[in-house]
């Protein structure tokens, strides 16, 4: 909720729904998560947030504002995970389709330390998905003494494949364009917007990414809106 450039961006709301609200209706499509933990943050802002997860009975957990990597340990042990499922807050489009395959592939390698798509930029911003396991995260908290890359999460384990076993897997892109649609910005916000009240008013309810990219791809003009915003996570990523 603290955020610098969208104060309030996860409890905005979109047609009556507030984005926290529609990624976990997404993200509760995918067929093999079994629950939902909203990891937020120890800052009194994110009291509302912890509000929102009571009233709809959503497991929750809180640790440091800027050390997101003890945030994930601090949940990790609170509900005694063995294998997690990280879906950043700011990627309310996320395709529960994406999502399944990642588990599938996680499930499917065996003894992989991390299964994702975002080792390197294929699938568009705002559709990262990552599976671990839990002794690789808690090895990353051990390690990981740089506050800017604790910042990030997993970014310790992302950066260390002769420490971790990584697996990255890629977006087949028929388009000629990779659009961003991570809530960062007012921009963000905006074409993402445009993008939900799209597929609400034709009646489409299970779209995703092949969808959306099938509706930018006659709608350039919405990747004007958000073509300057700078996104920090880039330097770290291929």
């Amino acid at each position: 909720m603290s955020s610098t450039r969208l104060p309030g961006k996860t409890l905005m709301k979109i047609n009556g729904i507030s984005c926290l609200d529609y990624l976990i209706k997404r993200v509760l499509k995918a067929k093999y998560v079994k629950d939902i933990i909203v990891n937020t943050s120890e800052n009194e802002l994110d009291n509302k947030i912890v509000q929102f997860c009571n009233k709809r009975k959503i497991k929750f957990s809180r640790g440091p504002e800027q050390d997101v990597l003890k945030r994930m340990v601090i949940a990790v042990k609170k509900y005694e995970l063995e294998n997690f499922v990280e879906i950043y807050g700011d990627s309310i489009l996320n395709d529960p389709k994406i999502i399944d395959s990642a588990i599938r592939k996680f499930c499917l390698l065996k003894n992989y330390d991390f299964v994702g798509n975002d080792l390197k930029t294929t699938f568009p911003p705002g559709f990262e998905v990552e599976v671990l396991n839990s002794r690789a995260l808690l090895k990353s908290d051990i390690m990981c003494i740089k506050p800017e890359i604790r910042e990030h999460g997993t970014l310790f384990i992302r950066l260390n494949p002769s420490i971790f076993k990584l697996y990255n897997f890629e977006y087949k892109n028929k388009f000629d364009f990779l659009p961003e649609l991570t809530l960062d910005t007012q921009e963000d916000f905006d074409i993402i917007k445009n993008i939900i009240l799209h597929f609400e008013q034709q009646k489409i309810q299970n779209f995703g990414l092949e969808e959306i990219m099938q509706y930018l791809s006659s709608k350039r003009s919405l990747l004007k809106i958000n073509n300057d915003v700078f996104r920090k996570w880039k330097q770290y990523r291929l």
